[in-house]
């Protein structure tokens, strides 16, 4: 996927992980990509909050095993105190649980120290402009884990269940669903409206009522509930 950053000249980094060695790696690779600099670094999560306010990047890349401090935690708290600033969980942890903590933090991205530099700087560039991005393999792991396809051994049980499933995908449209399974591929509403031949406009009114239908206050949310709840 590709994201449009004509409009982001400059974009200022955090490392965040207690691996001198990942942080150097890391450093290197970014301080080599046009537009990207790598501001400062921090080996726990504690100096990682006085950096953020001190520093005001436009996106940090956070470690979630920190001393100190942890990463979900000091995630949520920059999040209280620099709501601007966007957090991309960088992890070797692949479990679903951790995923869905960090987007409980107000995390913009998860991404895996696995993931090819290529991949890294298309999160950065994507959360940079407005958009959430998932590894793609952590979201196929919690998609199927999520999606509502167990047999039960109660046939009651099993129909209740059914209508209840049915009964969340009515509550959206087809393009509705539709727009919001771009939303969890990480897609922003600009390459949403380019993909669906639409208007930003439209893609926007389509995200309220999106939002509104799930009873969630942003994108963030309304990924990680249609996760949880099986509905893309």
């Amino acid at each position: 996927m590709s994201i449009e950053t004509d409009n982001i000249k400059h974009l200022k980094l955090i490392i965040v992980d207690d691996h001198e060695i990942s942080r150097i790696g890391l450093k290197l690779i970014l301080n080599n990509i046009e537009g990207f600099e790598v501001v400062a670094e921090a080996g726990d999560g504690e100096q990682a909050i006085q950096l953020i306010e001190e520093l005001q990047p436009n996106v940090v890349l956070m470690d979630i095993g920190l001393p100190l401090l942890d990463g979900i935690s000091a995630t949520k708290i920059v999040k209280e105190k620099c709501p601007g600033v966007k957090i991309i969980m960088f992890t070797s942890r692949e479990a679903e649980q951790d995923l869905f903590a960090a987007l409980s933090a107000g995390a913009d991205g998860y991404c895996r120290k696995e993931t090819p530099s290529a991949g890294i700087i298309n999160a950065i560039k994507s959360v940079a402009a407005g958009a959430v991005w998932l590894d793609p393999l952590v979201a196929n792991l919690v998609l199927r884990s999520y999606l509502p396809n167990q047999p039960s051994h109660n046939h009651k049980d099993n129909n209740n269940h059914h209508s209840q499933a049915k009964h969340k995908e009515n509550t959206l449209s087809e393009r509705e669903l539709e727009v919001l399974r771009l939303v969890v591929d990480g897609m922003s509403n600009q390459e949403i409206a380019n993909k669906l031949f639409l208007s930003l406009e439209t893609i926007k009114t389509h995200m309220r009522r999106i939002m509104d239908k799930l009873v969630v206050s942003d994108r963030t949310q309304a990924a990680v509930k249609a996760m949880r709840d099986g509905l893309v």
